[in-house]
């Protein structure tokens, strides 16, 4: 933070830590299981889960199903072994959050997620259509189930509830997202989320815009991959890890038209699962023939088995001891209540066949009194879960007009695609009568009459307070409508639906975003709003449909082309968005800016792609990098696509930013079949063109090695492929090209079968071989050799294939074609050997072959330079020594005057610059002229000057010394005789300096300069004030000095008496 004008202080922003951007859903479980006080039995399921769990058999490895019927607890068991993971309330070491309205739900936080469990008062106790209770439900219970649940917890790493009533919970891209986020809050996987920490890339894989735009991708990428290699580094722990998935079959009512749901997803790519992570998952009993083909093993929650009789004794007596209403309970003519509980036992166990739904609302009906048995017969108590709804909804709607009141209410509910607020409900509710007809006090009230049936969730938002009396409601409606008789508890969803579709359309039409328009389109065709108006309208309903959106909103294009709607479209929303003027054509957020009909010939929609088709889609307008719609699906191998827009005659000659077709598209990326469809099509302008695009085509499958493909080109008669021709795009030829690429067979099929010239050319002028050699094709270059490809060919520039390989590195081609007897001593048209390319390059184990081989290290190229002056360019000490070794004269000047020294000078190569004067070599002019400016360069060469003066002065040639000193100091400037043209020495150069002026005044010194050697000290002094040594030589010279100016006193005064 910028301090404030005048201030001293200065604030620093906090450090944050980096955090995982995936955000976990949150999810609401429903009243009539999050209230229950005690979980009770089922240890036999999490025993046989375990067990199944650890199965070696390919056919059952990767998780189990637990299948039962609608209201058989399967969310109940999901939801408690989800509580006892780290994820839930129930771990130890974890603190339990309470709400206010003593509901159980998940709502994942920051750092990691929580089970938010009821308070001591359990909403039982609240809820009349539950009992009542002062049980906890974290009570006591079998050690068994607890241990057995606990140690399947354990493995619990993420969790997901499919709910019909919650949209985004049954979409793929949100479960994957949301798991992600789950798996990088487990304690078990810390290492994973140090990973997506380290590489924020997967974040960006696993974010909701790539899972919406490509969710395989995100599976693979983002979870499968990183848990597979920090197994495979030992950072996960060694147990299974399992991922909780309840309520699948919810999960297919929200299955878009195109695209995958989270059932169909898990069908596709289970079997890809690695072996340590399991799912456990629930599913209804009618739809497990859909799963019959997983890996997984399957337990079952229906029958009468011992198993379940078990669990339902357990519960009813946990039931009856725990309130005193049922424990007191008495039949008529009998006093002893035992009696009649083991009776009522009997009777609801045979009754119930497992339903623990039926059980729970049975008991609370019993205990709070709405259902008083008499005889042992129990003729009043309900015999399915259909008639206890049925009761639930007599007892608390007496009359038709009651329900009347709520019937919109309940309308609005069912048809909403997530649970709404109260205040959005109301709206939608007023939307459809008449102005202040429905205060919000009456609103209120008819709230308060469904507060036990329509319960308030964590999130807000209004849930049914259990799925199956959501379903009943539904059926009542299809019930009226396949018998035509009359329901008193019939519920219009159409009219829930409309009521929706008029409340979003009453907001301004700029505030209606793209998602809005969505939704509402959604209620729009739901509704029916129009039907049987066209009469009066004199439109069909379609056109007041599409009417009323044009009115609604101004997002109709914008949501047509969001990402939802192209990846996983709904084809009734899209049309309708389509009637209503959405434009085709306008650019979307992915395949760089490519219009809804690309994005959709990419991902294989063929209905959506006709619908865009119908109403005026471009079939050529490009995306920002060149692709339009045939290229996208050819590159994508949509061969109906393909096929589809072949009859909207698209240019076929259009090219991508990269110069490629459609169908080299499709033959790259190995889609043979679109290939033929594109090139046997009628729509090309003549057989020229036909035949150009063929002669692309082969040379393409060619490159990829596509055997039958060159086989179907060149044998068809509608096709003219010549197999030495260059295409002129790419200017290759089917051999070169796919020598190039490394395909042999290919290769020898050209050769052999089809007579292909082993010495044609390509467009640069480089035959088979040489393209084989230059991307290092040991096996190609091998095999052309053998079929008599030309050891000593030649490129444009007089590279031969030895001259080649040595340019590029690549030293097992290098050996192949010298043990071929390729010769050493050939140059190309600039005079380079193959040595010579090689030291250029820095490719120090081919010249290491090379001279081994004897090759000439004293060649001179046509500028005069050596191997060892094309080395000291950008090559490395090793290959320096190499040469040396081999003989190179380290003082050989090229034609331009300058050595080997030089010009690794010149190029700054340090490395090279001390290992050449490690070497012997001298520093000329030239060089001192070369390192001009480079500071690096001539600290190196002064410190050698400094090594090799004092050498000298120390082997008592002085002369010497003195001049290496008086060179190195002449360069930096030192010996300016005007103190201003002396450059401002620092740091390590103002050290230099100071010891080379130190030996070049001893040198002086010793020479008789003692004016010099004063002055060279002194000047050392200003570079290194208080240097003992320089202050000890500019003593010596002085003392020197003092002596000499005596003597010639003397010698005067001796003259003056002659």
């Amino acid at each position: 933070r910028k301090p404030a004008h005048g201030s001293t202080t200065v604030r620093f922003a906090p450090y944050r830590h980096p955090e995982v951007t995936l955000q976990p859903l949150a999810f609401d479980i429903s009243l009539a299981v999050a209230s229950e006080t005690k979980f009770v039995g089922r240890e036999w399921v999490f025993s046989e889960t375990l067990v199944a769990l650890t199965t070696n058999d390919l056919k059952t490895n990767k998780g189990v199903i637990i299948t039962g019927a609608a209201g058989h607890g399967k969310t109940a068991l999901i939801d408690h072994l989800v509580s006892f993971s780290y994820h839930g309330s129930k771990k130890q070491g974890f603190s339990t959050l309470r709400s206010e309205s003593g509901r159980q739900f998940y709502h994942p936080g920051t750092n990691n997620s929580h089970l938010i469990v009821g308070s001591n008062h359990s909403s039982r106790t609240n809820s009349p259509a539950f009992g009542s209770t002062a049980s906890s439900r974290a009570g006591s219970q079998s050690s068994l189930t607890e241990d057995n649940c606990r140690k399947l917890a354990s493995q619990v790493v993420a969790f997901h509830f499919c709910q019909a009533e919650n949209n985004s919970t049954c979409y793929v891209p949100e479960f994957l997202h949301s798991v992600a986020a789950q798996l990088s809050q487990a304690p078990q996987l810390t290492s994973y989320r140090e990973l997506l920490l380290n590489e924020p890339h997967l974040q960006n894989i696993l974010s909701i815009r790539s899972c919406i735009q490509n969710p395989i991708q995100a599976f693979s990428k983002g979870i499968v991959e990183p848990l597979v290699r920090l197994r495979k580094a030992n950072k996960l722990p060694r147990s299974n890890l399992v991922i909780a998935i309840d309520a699948l079959n919810e999960a297919e009512l929200y299955r878009p038209d195109y695209g995958l749901s989270i059932f169909t997803f898990l069908q596709r790519h289970l079997q890809d699962f690695p072996d340590f992570l399991k799912v456990v998952a629930t599913l209804r009993t009618e739809d497990r023939n859909l799963a019959e083909n997983l890996p997984v093993s399957f337990v079952s929650l229906d029958g009468d088995t011992a198993h379940i009789v078990r669990d339902s004794q357990l519960y009813i007596n946990h039931r009856i001891s725990s309130s005193q209403a049922l424990s007191n309970l008495t039949l008529s003519g009998k006093s002893d209540p035992t009696v009649t509980q083991k009776h009522l036992g009997q009777h609801l166990i045979k009754t119930s066949k497992g339903n623990f739904l039926f059980l729970r609302l049975t008991l609370d009906l019993i205990e709070k009194g709405s259902i008083v048995p008499k005889s042992s017969g129990f003729k009043v108590i309900p015999v399915s879960v259909h008639e206890v709804f049925l009761l639930m909804c007599n007892l608390r709607f007496m009359s038709y007009t009651s329900f009347d009141d709520v019937r919109d209410v309940i309308a609005v509910a069912l048809a909403s695609l997530y649970p709404l607020k109260d205040d959005h409900i109301y709206q939608a509710i007023c939307s459809g009568l008449p102005p202040n007809q429905l205060p919000r006090a009456k609103f209120k009230s008819q709230m308060d009459m469904l507060s036990e049936l329509l319960v308030l969730a964590p999130s807000g938002g209004r849930i049914f307070f259990h799925s199956c009396f959501r379903e009943w409601l539904l059926d009542q409606t299809h019930q009226v409508q396949k018998t035509g008789t009359c329901n008193k508890f019939r519920v219009d969803v159409k009219r829930g639906h409309a009521l929706l579709a008029t409340v979003l359309s009453l907001q301004p039409p700029t505030r209606l975003h793209k998602h809005a328009t969505l939704e509402l389109a959604h209620h729009v065709l739901k509704a029916g709003m129009f039907k049987n108006q066209s009469k009066q309208s004199g439109m069909s309903s379609s056109e007041q449909n599409a009417s009323f959106m044009a009115r609604s909103s101004q997002q109709l294009t914008e949501a047509l082309s969001s990402l939802r709607n192209l990846f996983f479209p709904n084809m009734k929303v899209s049309k309708l968005l389509l009637r209503s003027g959405a434009n085709p054509n306008t650019p979307t957020e992915v395949f760089s800016n490519a219009t809804p009909l690309s994005v959709v010939a990419h991902t294989g929609c063929i209905e959506l792609a006709t619908l865009l088709l119908m109403f005026g889609a471009d079939v050529n307008q490009p995306a920002t990098n060149g692709m339009a719609a045939l290229t996208f699906a050819a590159a994508a191998g949509r061969h109906q696509v393909v096929d589809l827009l072949l009859r909207y005659r698209p240019a076929l000659n259009q090219v991508d930013q990269n110069g490629q077709t459609a169908l080299l598209h499709a033959i790259l990326r190995g889609h043979a079949d679109v290939a033929k469809l594109l090139l046997t099509c009628d729509l090309y302008a003549s057989q020229q063109h036909r035949n150009f695009a063929a002669q692309q085509a082969v040379v393409a499958a060619a490159t990829i090695g596509d055997m039958k493909l060159i086989q179907y080109l060149l044998q068809h008669d509608a096709f003219q492929c010549d197999v030495n021709a260059v295409e002129a795009t790419h200017g290759e030829s089917p051999l070169t090209s796919a020598a190039a690429h490394g395909k042999s067979s290919v290769c020898e099929f050209l050769i052999r079968n089809t007579k292909a010239n082993v010495e044609a050319r390509n467009k640069s002028g480089a035959n088979a071989l040489l393209c084989a050699v230059k991307q290092g094709e040991w096996d190609t270059a091998d095999l052309l050799l053998n079929l008599g490809a030309s050891l000593e060919s030649r490129d444009p520039a007089g590279k031969t294939p030895l001259i080649t390989a040595s340019c590029n590195g690549h030293l097992g081609v290098l050996e192949l074609l010298l043990s071929r007897g390729a010769s050493v001593v050939a140059a190309d048209r600039e005079g380079l050997t193959a040595l010579s390319w090689a030291a250029l390059q820095g490719h120090a184990p081919c010249v290491r072959s090379l001279v081994e081989r004897h090759a000439n290290v004293a060649h001179r190229d046509a500028s005069g330079r050596t191997a060892l002056d094309l080395a000291s360019f950008y090559g490395d000490p090793q290959i320096v020594d190499l040469l040396l070794d081999a003989g190179s004269d380290i003082s050989h000047v090229d034609a331009s005057g300058m050595c080997a020294l030089d010009r690794a000078i010149g190029c700054q190569n340090i490395a090279v610059v001390s290992r050449l004067l490690r070497r012997g070599a001298e520093i000329a002019l030239t060089s001192w002229a070369m390192s001009s400016g480079k500071a690096d360069v001539t600290a190196v060469l002064l410190n050698k000057s400094l090594e090799d003066g004092n050498t000298l002065y120390k082997a008592f040639d002085f002369v010497s010394a003195s001049e290496i000193y008086a060179r190195a100091l002449k360069h930096i400037g030192e010996l300016s005789t005007s103190r201003h043209d002396r450059p401002q020495q620092h740091g390590k150069m103002a050290d230099l300096s100071a010891h080379l002026l130190l030996g070049y005044s001893r040198c002086l010194r010793k020479l008789g300069d003692l004016d010099g050697a004063e002055s060279s000290a002194t000047r050392a002094l200003e570079l290194k004030p208080l240097w003992h040594e320089a202050l000890y030589a500019r003593a010596r010279v002085l003392r020197e000095s003092i002596y000499n100016n005596d003597i010639w006193s003397i010698l005067w005064l001796a003259l003056r008496r002659l």
